[in-house]
């Protein structure tokens, strides 16, 4: 599966140091008819292998032109190569990991969180605990959107179909003959390989994923959605900034009733999307 990544540069706003790496940049939106309709934007992680730091940036796609801004360091500089190609290795299907049943997965991971939570309340830092609590609450929850969307998309004909006609990326990527003669299961190595790169934690574009692929929302219901969209800066900072937030202030919200709400709302999350699902044909 092709896909576009650019060679940025930056300083380290943590430890000074250069940052030479590459990011993987959104596709040039090759059905516009001017440079306003081709423009594309999206989000994309670097590290700082000097000193580990992680940054979350803003990037934008404008006819192949590369720019971007770390969000909470937009004095910082990031000097940006022009999109180009790379080929992957598209994914073996083993590789992909999929349980047989995602929800089962997640809510075991919940149920390990509350009992470490519980155990080690009189041993560790309370807060670093909750904080590495809520880390491995959110990958769980990353991890059963990722393989849930992934195996719908594998094991339903009708799903692949939706997917590659709704997702704009899917829908617009060039397969030539040779490489589909070569490769009959091409197309379905082609979608998971996607989908495995998506950011599960970007709640916006996985959202209408779900939506424009399976026909229901994320979320069941508007509070739900709140709480967990603002859960979303809070998890940068605990996964970026060793829970800080961009002033330096530690992320007091991350107490006892946070993480139960937060196991309560990723409950809720799995009870609506599986039966959700048991309603497709």
């Amino acid at each position: 599966m092709a896909r576009y990544e650019s060679s940025i540069e930056f300083k380290c706003p943590v430890c000074s140091k250069i940052v030479q790496t590459d990011i993987i940049v959104p596709e040039t939106n090759w059905t516009g008819d001017n440079a306003d309709e081709r423009f594309v934007e999206d989000e994309a992680d670097a590290d700082c292998d000097h000193c580990n730091a992680g940054f979350l940036l803003h990037v934008q796609n404008s006819d192949g032109h590369i720019a971007a801004m770390i969000y909470d360091h937009v004095e910082v500089e990031v000097d940006c190569s022009n999109a180009f190609m790379t080929m992957p290795d598209p994914p073996d299907y083993d590789d992909l990991d999929i349980p047989e049943n995602p929800s089962d997965s997640l809510i075991h991971t919940l149920a390990d969180v509350g009992h470490v939570l519980k155990a080690a309340a009189a041993s560790f830092y309370t807060p670093t605990v909750n904080r590495m609590a809520f880390i491995q609450q959110f990958a769980a929850l990353e991890a059963y959107l990722s393989d849930t969307l992934i195996g719908l998309v594998l094991s339903k004909p009708a799903v692949l179909t939706t997917a590659l006609t709704k997702i704009h990326d899917l829908r617009d990527m060039k397969l030539s003959l040779a490489d589909i003669h070569a490769d009959p299961e091409i197309v379905k190595r082609t979608v998971a390989g996607h989908l495995r790169d998506l950011m599960y934690h970007n709640f916006e574009k996985v959202g209408s994923i779900y939506h424009a692929t399976l026909g229901f929302h994320l979320f069941p219901d508007n509070d739900c959605r709140t709480r967990m969209f603002k859960a979303l800066p809070i998890r940068h900072d605990c996964v970026h900034r060793n829970g800080k937030d961009k002033e330096g202030n530690e992320r007091t919200e991350i107490d006892d009733a946070f993480i139960k709400q937060i196991d309560y709302d990723m409950r809720a999350i799995v009870k609506h999307i599986e039966a959700e699902i048991a309603k497709l044909p």
